[in-house]
Formats: structure tokens, C-alpha cells, sequence
């Protein structure tokens, strides 16, 4: 057909304009569809309980030192022995039928300082400690025996060090609890209690971090009594300390305690009738740096 004059035939639309303009018109109606606002991403709430974690592993460093000294009534304290380590290793979280246990093998060991009698050349010692259950702590030492002397001081302390608090931490939280001490002296076991005193020195909560810092402390100055010849030993002891702990990860990161175990001793001079006083007594001061893992 031949178009009238002053018109013109409308151009037949191309197949793809036929497709596109249905699109662009549905954008124009719905713009919502074009640009959907994006999805918030729920953030992880931060938990606030100090759960150790089943399985885990950390590389370790610190430093131990260990003293003995005596004491006698009007003269200076006499150290008889001190020996200073730099510590380094492995710790693993070990979870069996048994329960929980920290197993740390400090093969890198160096002995920095020494005075009285020396130890056997050290090299290395492996700690098993039972985290929550009555297991027995286990300590060995490289050579075999070296280190017999440190069992019960490091017992002792991991056993104060490696606190947490059951339940959800709360804003200036604090408990006192029986933490058992078991001491040899002269072949006699001494079996007591330290009454310890531990509380939430802060919860940090941040973008890279949950971390509970715990302080804690005890002064006990009759804590039983043995006989000794003359001698009725009074055990006494005091102890400070802070921990570190990991919340997401269930690690400690840091440990900081040092514990002052003494025996005082009363007997009369039979001469002059009047009371002595002496005294033996141990420091131990452990302290841990640990990755968070």
C-alpha cells in the first residue's frame, strides 16, 4: 500500500528491540526489582562463658623460677637454692574417657640462672594436668628424675592458675574456693587446703577479641601442723595471681602466678628458755605466654 502524502509508514521493530522493551518497562514500573537493598549479615554474639576448648593446640613460652630459703630468727633469709628457666613448647588440649587435660611439652629449656646446688644439664619436661576432674597431675623431666624437686610446686600452681568461673561471667564477679596443697616434708605428707579468692578482673569484648582476665589471691597462715623432732612445723603460704582466657577459642593465653609455701617452726632453746624461730619455705613463680590459637 502506498503511504497517503505527509505520512510515513512506522519502521517494523527488530527482534531485539521486540525483546527489550518489555524489560525496560517492567523496570520502569518495579524499580524496587532493579535494586533489591542489601541483606544485613547478623553478627555473632560474643560468649561470655569459660568453656576450655575439647581440642587444641598453642605454641608456648615463659619462665619458672624456683627458690628455697631459710629462714632463722635474727638473721637475713638464706637462699639455699634458685634456679631460673626460660621455657618454651607446646601445649595441646587432650579430651579422653577421662575428660580434659592440658598436656604442655616444654622441650626448649635453659637454665638462666642458678645459685646452691646446681640441677642435672636440663633439656626438656612434659606436663599433664587434669582440667576440671580429679585426675592425677603428672610431671617428667629430661633426664629422667632431674626435676623430682619441681612436682610439687608446679602442681600447685597450675593447679591455682588454671581457673575459670562455671556459668555466664557477670560484671565484677568473684567466688572463694578450697584448691587442694599436698606437701612432703620429711617424710611425712602433709595434706591441706588454700582457701582462694578469684575474681573477673575485666571482659574485653572487641572486634579481634573476647577475652576474661581473672585475678585471684589467698594468705593462709595455719594450714596444718607437723611434728619434727622439736619442731612443731605450722604450714603457712600466700599466693597471687592472673590469668588470661580466650572465650571463643576456650584457651588460656596467659598465666601469672607466684606462690610462697613456708614452714614455721617454735621449739625452746633449753639453755636460755626462750622461743626459736625458724623456718623453711619455697617460692615458685610460673609464667606463661600462650597464641590464642
Amino acid at each position: 500500500m502506498t503511504p497517503l502524502p505527509g505520512f510515513s509508514r512506522p519502521a517494523r521493530p527488530g527482534p531485539l528491540r521486540a525483546v527489550l522493551a518489555p524489560l525496560v518497562a517492567a523496570v520502569l514500573l518495579f524499580p524496587s526489582c532493579a535494586k533489591k537493598p542489601p541483606g544485613k549479615a547478623t553478627a555473632a554474639v560474643p560468649t561470655d562463658v569459660m568453656k576450655p576448648a575439647a581440642r587444641a593446640r598453642q605454641i608456648v613460652e615463659g619462665r619458672l623460677v624456683y627458690e628455697e630459703q631459710q629462714i632463722v630468727e635474727g638473721q637475713d633469709v638464706r637462699t639455699t637454692r634458685r634456679w631460673v628457666f626460660a621455657l618454651a613448647g607446646e601445649r595441646t588440649h587432650v579430651t579422653d574417657k577421662d575428660g580434659l587435660w592440658l598436656e604442655d611439652a616444654l622441650n626448649e629449656m635453659k637454665l638462666v640462672e642458678s645459685a646452691g646446688p646446681a640441677p642435672a644439664t636440663p633439656r626438656a619436661f612434659s606436663i599433664r594436668h587434669p582440667v576440671g576432674h580429679p585426675g592425677a597431675f603428672r610431671f617428667r623431666g629430661a633426664p629422667e628424675g632431674a626435676f623430682a624437686v619441681l612436682t610439687e610446686p608446679l602442681e600447685s600452681v597450675y593447679r591455682l592458675g588454671h581457673f575459670r568461673f562455671d556459668g555466664k561471667l557477670t560484671a565484677g564477679r568473684s567466688v572463694s574456693l578450697p584448691v587442694p596443697l599436698t606437701r612432703l616434708v620429711q617424710g611425712q605428707v602433709l595434706d591441706a587446703s588454700r582457701d582462694v579468692r578469684y575474681e573477673l578482673l575485666s571482659h574485653a569484648v572487641s572486634r579481634n577479641q573476647n577475652q576474661a582476665v581473672v585475678r585471684g589471691a589467698y594468705q593462709n597462715t595455719a594450714m596444718g601442723t607437723l611434728r619434727t623432732g622439736a619442731f612443731d612445723l605450722e604450714c603457712v603460704g600466700r599466693a597471687d595471681l592472673e590469668l588470661e582466657f580466650q572465650l571463643d577459642t576456650g584457651v588460656w593465653t596467659r598465666i601469672d602466678v607466684k606462690e610462697i609455701i613456708g614452714w614455721a617452726g617454735i621449739a625452746f632453746d633449753d639453755a636460755q628458755l626462750t622461743p626459736v624461730n625458724t623456718g623453711h619455705r619455697t617460692v615458685t613463680h610460673l609464667q606463661l605466654h600462650l597464641t590464642a590459637n
